[in-house]
């Protein structure tokens, strides 16, 4: 992402996954899912992105890898008619 490390990095921003927002003046905190949905929240290298379906409504969770929950393999085709983009969408649903 272009991110370095130098002397004088408080000229920077900090992004942050995990840790308390206090005494930082130039940390971004970045949530890999928003607070509506869920409030667990893990850092990207440690968190599996999932749909949780329940009903007719598509939820979007994060596990760890090791949670047992029964995934279903997906993909789903994003395209905006010049630029297409196919992504993994696994799912579970929720009775």
């Amino acid at each position: 992402m272009g991110g370095a490390g130098t002397e004088g990095w408080e000229k920077y921003l900090n992004l942050s996954f995990t840790g308390s927002p206090f005494g930082r003046e130039r940390r971004i905190f970045y949530r890999t899912i928003p607070e509506r949905y869920t409030n667990n929240h893990k850092a990207p290298w440690i968190g599996k992105g999932y749909l949780r379906i329940i009903g007719r409504d598509a939820i979007p969770a994060i596990a760890g890898w090791n949670d047992p929950l029964n995934f279903q393999s997906y993909s789903l085709t994003l395209s905006d008619g010049a630029t297409m983009a196919t992504i993994q969408a696994d799912y579970t649903v929720i009775a």
